[in-house]
């Protein structure tokens, strides 16, 4: 049975894990999309987890969401409500090790760091949780979720499904509707599956079929969308057969909510303040940025009373055990600060009262393929960014607006960048004037996606 609604308005079912009231760097793209996408002729109902065991929670974020818009909960069973449990009881084995670690090791290298948790007892639960949860934790979700839509879909024959990843279970359940249907299918990957740099390395039979299902999610797809230039070459080169039917389109801000935002403290010429917010669990990322700004302030005293770098965010034992040396009293005690997750409308004051603010990305292979979402953020706040990334698609977007400061993912480059920061040598202004990244216009985009999909079928 169609639903009754206008001749031409169209609807696409989508399928997203990380929805308010959830929180994270990948929740307002969604936001930003089903509040926008009427606009260009599309009314989403979105598909989310009801029960999800996810740390980071924000429920403000259900106040930002259009009054009319239908979500589905579907139930969510995951391992996390264990592990969060767990790992309070595991952390304090964790830094015992720490401490046992030889002196400037924790500096030395992310290996010798990360050693300190995953020989433990919560890696080895990690290791065993992932061969049980595959292809993610939610995979618990896929079946309850899929359910919910296939009935969906059957009473109201919406023109696209629009799954998004991570997690991939999303795209399971999106194929499971597209399945049962007919219905066309757009997937999204905003990061990388196959060969992810930052994700534990799959073995054997699971490797196997992560390779699996990722090409059968690019040949079931009519269109899948990728959110950076790097990762679209990554998948055009993987499967180029539907190169053609895959399409960029990148994180961004929205207008609509960064207008609302008031600096949590006024500006000062007394203080120059680096803000960074989001998850922080790269310990390589702690030693090289850390171990500029030490090395930036080493014998100047000024800098010490005048520069504050705050870094916003769950913190994973790893980076911890590199990080919180530093921030010893002979070293950068009086500048450097540590704050729990916040929710996104506390944090986005945090950054909009910023001097500038902070993206962090290590060296490595592919890693210059991710752009977090919290760029965009600054960007719509017209905050000058301080980022030390890689070469690779985050340096392209901020050349492409000649817009904040570069450093390579090393102590010497980072040093480098506190002289700019320090002495004010960068653009100031609007970011972005001509509006490449609203993602009223970006929604435009994804509307238009959906459009091919539609009529493709």
């Amino acid at each position: 049975m169609t639903r009754d609604r206008p001749s031409d308005e169209r609807e696409v079912l989508t399928v997203a894990y990380f929805f308010p009231p959830l929180g994270g760097v990948s929740v307002p793209r969604m936001t930003a999309f089903v509040r926008h996408l009427p606009e260009s002729g599309w009314r989403p109902t979105v598909i989310a987890p009801r029960g999800a065991a996810y740390t980071l929670q924000d429920p403000a974020g259900v106040a930002s969401l259009p009054p009319d818009l239908e979500v589905i909960r579907a139930l969510s069973p995951e391992p996390h409500a264990i592990r969060r449990g767990v790992e309070p009881l595991l952390r304090p084995l964790a830094n015992a090790r720490v401490r046992l670690m030889p002196k400037g090791a924790l500096e030395a290298s992310e290996d010798q760091a990360s050693s300190v948790v995953s020989g433990s007892y919560g890696g080895r639960l990690s290791r065993l949780r992932r061969r049980i949860f595959f292809p993610d934790d939610q995979i618990g979700w896929v079946p309850f979720a899929s359910a919910a839509g296939i009935a969906h879909a059957r009473r109201r024959r919406p023109d696209v499904i629009y799954s998004t990843a991570f997690p991939i279970s999303g795209h399971l359940v999106a194929g499971a509707i597209h399945r049962a249907t007919g219905i066309p299918w757009v997937a999204e990957f905003r990061d990388p599956w196959v060969d992810n740099p930052i994700a534990p390395p799959l073995r054997g039979t699971q490797r196997t079929l992560q390779r699996r299902i990722e090409r059968g999610i690019v040949n079931r797809a009519a269109r899948t969308v990728l959110v950076t230039p790097g990762l679209a070459a990554m998948f055009a080169a993987r499967y180029p057969g539907h190169a053609d039917r895959m399409r960029i389109i990148m994180n961004g801000y929205d207008p609509t909510e960064l207008g609302s935002v008031r600096p949590d403290v006024a500006q000062s010429d007394d203080f120059i303040r680096l803000v960074y917010t989001g998850t922080l669990d790269r310990p390589r990322e702690a030693a090289a940025f850390l171990g500029g700004i030490e090395r930036f302030a080493a014998g100047r005293p000024e800098v010490h009373a005048r520069l504050r770098v705050e870094l916003i965010g769950q913190r994973s034992p790893e980076f911890e055990s590199v990080a919180r040396p530093f921030s010893a009293k002979d070293r950068l005690g009086e500048v450097l600060s540590f704050t729990d997750f916040m929710p996104r409308s506390e944090a986005l004051s945090q950054v909009a009262g910023a001097t500038a603010a902070l993206v962090m990305m290590g060296a490595g292979p592919g890693m210059g393929l991710f752009v977090s979402g919290k760029l965009f953020d600054y960007i719509g706040l017209d905050r000058p960014v301080f980022a030390m990334v890689p070469p690779g698609d985050v340096r392209s977007v901020l050349e492409g607006l000649d817009w904040g400061i570069i450093a390579d993912p090393e102590p010497a480059s980072v040093a480098n960048g506190f002289e700019r920061l320090w002495s004010g040598t960068y653009r100031r202004g609007r970011a972005d004037p001509d509006g490449r990244f609203d993602r009223r216009n970006l929604t435009r985009d994804l509307a238009a996606v959906l459009d091919e999909a539609a009529d493709a079928e």
